[in-house]
């Protein structure tokens, strides 16, 4: 999966917890020939941190959707028949 843009919408500031919730968009291609689409991925961080905010949220939602696209492609390749 290769990221070609990615950006913070929707941010909320939750006081109860001093962290801030957000919606990353990231724009990705899959594979060779396929068009890029969008994931939307709904993260958390502290308002806090050694990096900006926006940095370590962005950085939070490609990791989810790594992990995630790992394990579709997992699931899909365990599905998938041998071949003869």
């Amino acid at each position: 999966m290769r990221i070609l843009e990615a950006r913070v919408e929707d941010r909320s500031y939750c006081a109860d917890f001093g962290r801030v919730e957000a919606v990353v968009v990231l724009f990705v291609k899959d594979r060779v020939g396929q068009p890029p689409h969008e994931i939307r991925m709904s993260t958390s961080q502290p308002l806090h941190g050694i990096l900006p905010l926006e940095d370590r949220l962005i950085a939070d939602a490609i990791r989810l959707a790594q992990s995630i696209n790992c394990r579709s492609s997992a699931q899909t390749d365990e599905n998938m028949p041998l071949a003869a």
